[in-house]
């Protein structure tokens, strides 16, 4: 079983404010690794789970919900189709 990262107040903070601007830099149109350049937190384990659920929720809504293609999902977002597979 994976091991999860208990967040501290502050780190949930930093967690859901990061997220929130990823998800209306990605609605903007910015891609995925221009938008995550922006993540603003000088931790880089924080910093690699805020770019790995940003991923996923957006694969969660586009693919999931909106029934859109990985190959789609992956153009919109300018990242290769395996990392959106992976």
């Amino acid at each position: 079983m994976p091991k999860y990262k208990v967040f501290t107040e502050e780190e949930e903070k930093i967690y859901d404010r990061e997220i929130g601007k990823l998800m209306e830099r990605l609605k903007g149109g910015m891609k995925l690794d221009d938008a995550c350049q922006k993540i603003d937190t000088d931790d880089p384990e924080m910093y690699q789970i805020i770019a790995d659920d940003i991923l996923k929720i957006v694969i969660a809504e586009l693919h999931y919900q909106q029934g859109m293609s990985f190959e789609k999902i992956a153009h919109e977002l300018g990242i290769e189709v395996d990392r959106v597979v992976t």
